[in-house]
């Protein structure tokens, strides 16, 4: 499943680049490459007009509980994906990317100027997360079923990024979640507020852990600001569906309070 979402990434950036931002025709690029010519040198060619220079591609994605969004976006004029997409390119130099990546991904769409693509990616359920270079000198734990990784109201200074797993969430000894490697991290707000632990978290099953010390981890955020980027979206994110889970529970709370037998108030 990587290895399909980075494919497909590679392919759809590189024709933001290519044919979006740089107007390279697909003719264009196949006489070029007939001819021997280097792609790089024709995009360093296309570059020299600093119209084309100053222009950005953007990506920006949702990571959900199910499944992920990926958009890419490019500034150029445009082209007629429908055509591309029905063409058959067996016989050619190149242009299989879009049909290789409509393979990968699910509903990979494209907006009618066709500047802007859009795909989705299920994602993987309990597998294992692969370990970021940054990642791999903090110290990693080996967990086993029913260890306690913390507990609530324990003052913290560690941020635990999950490889493996599944973790149980207990707030006041009540059960309110489960994590897993799709969640990545285990005590980010915590660790964020310099606050204590907000709950208990306990091993489901085996499981691997990284420890991250709260000074190291500033210090990897001042040298790779994108992770802070990505853990800042993270929060926001987990913020977005917690206060869904709110509304939907006041709702019913609301239905309740109109039954009879349930009083809105205590008695003293």
């Amino acid at each position: 499943e990587r290895y399909k979402l980075q494919t497909a990434l590679m392919e759809l950036l590189t024709n933001a680049l290519e044919h979006g931002n740089c107007n390279i025709t697909f003719d264009e690029k196949t006489e070029w490459l007939e001819n021997g010519g280097n792609i790089l040198s024709l995009i360093a060619e296309k570059c020299k007009k600093a119209e084309i220079a100053a222009r950005k591609i953007h990506i920006s994605y949702i990571i959900g509980r199910t499944k992920s969004k990926f958009v890419i976006r490019d500034e150029g004029n445009g082209f007629d994906w429908r055509a591309r997409l029905n063409s058959d390119f067996s016989e050619e130099t190149h242009g299989r990317g879009m049909k290789l990546s409509e393979s990968l991904v699910s509903n990979l769409t494209y907006n009618e100027k066709g500047n802007e693509v859009s795909f989705e990616i299920e994602n993987l359920r309990d597998a294992s997360n692969t370990v970021p270079g940054i990642m791999q000198p903090f110290a990693s734990k080996d967990v086993h079923n029913k260890e306690i990784i913390c507990r609530e109201n324990e003052l913290t200074n560690d941020l635990y990024f999950i490889v493996s797993g599944r973790y149980a969430v207990y707030t006041e000894r009540k059960l309110v979640s489960v994590l897993t490697p799709s969640d990545m991290f285990i005590g980010e707000m915590s660790f964020l507020l310099n606050d204590r632990r907000s709950a208990t978290i306990m091993a489901v099953g085996d499981g691997k852990l990284i420890k991250i010390p709260k000074v190291a981890f500033l210090n990897l955020i001042r040298r790779n600001p994108h992770y802070g980027i990505f853990l800042s979206k993270l929060l926001a994110q987990r913020l977005v569906l917690q206060t869904k889970k709110m509304i939907t529970l006041a709702a019913e709370l609301e239905e309740l309070k109109k039954l009879e037998t349930i009083p809105a108030m205590l008695d003293e």
